[in-house]
C-alpha cells in the first residue's frame, strides 16, 4: 500500500540525514531521493502543526521541536516549580529569557502566584507569541513580555551585551552570552523589586562566542 504522509516524511529525512553525513562524492547517491523528499515534505505540510509534534521513528525514538517547544515540556517544568516553591524564596517575581518561550510560558502557568517576566531573544515580541500559542490557546495574565531596547540579532555581539556579562562574571555568576544579556538588561531597566533570575544555562557555548567578541573588537 501507500506510504502514509508522516511515513514518507520519515523516510525522506533519514534518506536526507544518512546523506548529509557522507563526503561531498557522495551527494549523488542523494540526488535521486530528492524528488520523493520534496514530495514527502509537500504531504506533511498537510497535515496540522500538532500532527507533527512527537513524530516518532519507533517507541524508543523521538523527533523534538527545537527548544523543547512540546506540551510535554511542561512536567519537566512543573518539577522546576515544585522546587523553587520548596525553597520560598523573597520574590514574586522570576524571569527566564526566551527562546521558543517553552520554559517561561509553562513556568507562568504552573506559578500562578508569581510575575513571569522574559524577553524575545530569537524575533520579536510578536514572534515569540506565537511560538507560545502554538502550545496553548491563550496566554496567561501572569506571564510578562518585555521588549528589548532595540531590535537585537541573535548570536550577534552587541558591546552592552559583553558589559552586562562582565558585570555578571564580577558578581561571581557566569551567564551564557547570547540569551542572558537581553534578559538582565531588560530587568535592570523596566522592573523594580527583587526578581529571582533562572538560569538556563548555555555557558559551554561562551568560549566560541568570546572569540566573536575579541574579533569584533569589543573586548
Amino acid at each position: 500500500g501507500s506510504e502514509t504522509p508522516r511515513r514518507a516524511f520519515l523516510t525522506a529525512l533519514t534518506t536526507f540525514l544518512t546523506a548529509s553525513s557522507c563526503p561531498i562524492t557522495s551527494l549523488d547517491k542523494f540526488s535521486s531521493n530528492s524528488s520523493s523528499f520534496l514530495k514527502a515534505l509537500s504531504s506533511i505540510c498537510m497535515l496540522k502543526i500538532h500532527d507533527i509534534n512527537n513524530l516518532n521513528l519507533d517507541e524508543k525514538t523521538f523527533i523534538i521541536d527545537q527548544g523543547g517547544a512540546v506540551s510535554e515540556a511542561k512536567a519537566g517544568v512543573e518539577v522546576l516549580a515544585s522546587e523553587i516553591r520548596e525553597q520560598n524564596p523573597d520574590v514574586m517575581a522570576l524571569c527566564t529569557p526566551s527562546g521558543t518561550g517553552t520554559t517561561a510560558l509553562f513556568l507562568a502557568l504552573t506559578l500562578s502566584e508569581y510575575k513571569i517576566y522574559t524577553v524575545p531573544c530569537v524575533g520579536d515580541e510578536e514572534y515569540l507569541k506565537l511560538q507560545m500559542l502554538s502550545l496553548v490557546d491563550k496566554l496567561p495574565k501572569n506571564l510578562f513580555i518585555l521588549k528589548t531596547k532595540k531590535k537585537y540579532h541573535f548570536a550577534k555581539p552587541y558591546k552592552e551585551f559583553y558589559k552586562i556579562y562582565k558585570k555578571t562574571i564580577d558578581a561571581g555568576i557566569e551567564f551564557d552570552l547570547l540569551y542572558a544579556p537581553g534578559m538582565w538588561e531588560a530587568i535592570l531597566e523596566q522592573t523594580k523589586g527583587r526578581v529571582l533570575y533562572i538560569h538556563s544555562g548555555g555557558v559551554s557555548g561562551n568560549a566560541s562566542m568570546y572569540k566573536r567578541y575579541i574579533k569584533k573588537g569589543i573586548c
